[in-house]
């Protein structure tokens, strides 16, 4: 990572109080000779200090198909955007 110090997610400590009003999502950055994704799922589980356990999903995606995956990168789209699931 470059510039840790300035990068630290402890600096403000992040907590879990707005996990449910601010947008959690995925982002894709360009690197390489073949930089895109084709990204058929991706589950997020945030574990906060007291072990609670917050899960998101784009749903959009579930069941593996040919409609069920999105491609990602510089020629498509940058984001996937998740929302807090029960977990599964």
């Amino acid at each position: 990572m470059l510039n840790p110090d300035e990068n630290d997610p402890r600096k403000p400590q992040l907590d879990t109080e707005d996990l449910d009003v601010y947008p959690v999502y995925l982002r894709v950055v360009d690197a390489g000779t073949a930089p895109n994704w084709c990204l058929e799922r991706a589950r997020v589980t945030v574990v906060a200090s007291e072990g609670s356990r917050y899960h998101f999903d784009n749903l959009r995606l579930d069941k593996v198909a040919d409609n069920r995956r999105i491609w990602l990168g510089e020629e498509y789209g940058q984001h996937l955007y998740q929302r807090r699931v029960a977990q599964s």
